[in-house]
């Protein structure tokens, strides 16, 4: 069942949060991305958002991260475990992983640079 998530500008640090998100998105007049930290708090058996923008993207080294609650941590808890998690030293990107074709490749002309060598 599809549901439409309202949006609320008041959130309390003691409620129950479903899930907090920091995303990259654009900003509203459209001149770059900015960083929002996404709120989703439970009210009245409803979902509500709340969206705050931290300001340019740029500004942060930190991925992109969700962090699930399911009503069982408070906004302040979240907020506290995003602090912690943006502050966190960012991951190194992973090395780039040789293609096959190119190992063997190189793996045939060696083969033949030793078959030519050892018939000198």
């Amino acid at each position: 069942m599809r549901q439409v998530i309202e949006a609320t500008t008041v959130l309390f640090p003691d409620e129950a949060a479903w899930n907090l998100s920091e995303v990259n998105l654009m900003s509203p007049d459209g001149r770059g991305f900015h960083r929002y930290q996404v709120i989703t708090v439970v009210r009245d058996d409803k979902l509500k958002d709340a969206h705050i923008d931290m300001g340019n993207e740029k500004q942060y080294n930190a991925m992109q991260f969700r962090i699930p609650a399911l009503g069982c941590h408070t906004v302040a808890e979240l907020r506290n475990i995003a602090d912690y998690l943006r502050d966190l030293k960012p991951r190194q990107p992973e090395k780039t992983r040789t293609d096959l074709l190119i190992l063997y490749a190189q793996y045939e002309e060696t083969k033949r640079s030793l078959r030519h060598g050892n018939q000198n």
